[in-house]
């Protein structure tokens, strides 16, 4: 509920860089592929776009396709995944995962399984596209962690970060509860901060998605300028047809007017900011938020 999927759709217009939401997800794609619809309007497993990646990723000698397509570093399996396939920034989390990789060849496998597939799919995405800057919009952290493992020098990243009361609310009409998705917005921006100080200052952007909701032209000509490419105009309404992009329910609308949506400001109770503000304040106010 962070939005990534408008922030996917607004960059992809841009005609040197390529964003595909949360592209390939694996949870999902494994029970679901074959009705998943892409934001062009096409089955994922009957469009164009989609099955050029899939026939380079596989044109360079690895396992793919939509029911396998994992590149996150789990496991997808919920037992294992609660211990290695997720990213902890605790210490001991941490140790685990590095003993797993250290002594267990399956693990060092797996690992390395998975930092191939993302560089064959980025190598595979920029040529069907024909774009010169892909934009790996997906959450998981791990990917990250262990991305910056092997290629520190080289990750830039994009860290969008939205009003945890706006967030909070996203979740709460999903059926979460008010204490859970506060709680999870701090633990995954605590999170987020702890990766960060691994790369070099100008190596990350920070991002508010609220600004980019208000004028998408002005934050965005930062981050153009961080990915080097020329400025391009942005539209206030996107068609989402004319993208290849996975993730909400927003792909799939004919087209979206680019707002600020704030209606958590009337919808929350005083008792459900206070425990937001209990629980997120001084992260949140590290963020710009002040609650």
């Amino acid at each position: 509920f962070s939005g990534s999927t408008l922030f996917s759709l607004l960059i992809d217009a841009h005609p040197d860089i390529v964003a595909l939401g949360d592209g390939l997800n694996p949870e999902i794609l494994k029970r679901r592929h074959e009705n998943f619809i892409c934001s062009c309007g096409s089955k994922i497993s009957n469009c164009e776009f989609w099955q050029s990646v899939m026939e380079e990723v596989r044109n360079s000698g690895l396992p793919f396709s939509f029911a396998d397509c994992n590149m996150r570093y789990s496991f997808l399996n919920p037992r294992i995944d609660r211990l290695v396939g997720r990213y902890h920034h605790d210490p001991l989390r941490s140790s685990l995962r590095s003993i797993l990789e250290i002594g267990f060849p399956f693990y060092r496998r797996h690992i390395e399984l998975h930092t191939a597939r993302n560089l064959a799919f980025v190598r595979a995405v920029l040529a069907v596209s024909g774009k010169k800057v892909f934009l790996h919009n997906t959450k998981p952290l791990l990917m990250l962690h262990y991305l910056i493992d092997r290629y520190s020098d080289r990750i830039r990243v994009i860290n969008m970060v939205r009003d945890p009361r706006g967030f909070v609310y996203s979740a709460v009409k999903r059926g979460s509860t008010v204490a859970d998705a506060a709680a999870r917005w701090r633990r995954y921006n605590k999170s987020v901060r702890v990766l960060l100080d691994r790369i070099q200052p100008n190596q990350a952007l920070n991002l508010r998605y609220e600004d980019v909701c208000e004028d998408a032209n002005r934050p965005l000509e930062p981050v153009f300028a961080f990915l080097g490419v020329a400025k391009h105009p942005i539209p206030r309404t996107i068609l989402p047809s004319e993208h290849h992009v996975l993730g909400n329910d927003l792909r799939l609308r004919d087209s979206l007017t680019v707002r600020l949506d704030e209606s958590w400001k009337s919808s929350l109770s005083e008792q459900d900011l206070r425990v937001i503000g209990q629980v997120c304040g001084p992260l949140a106010e590290e963020c710009g938020y002040f609650i």
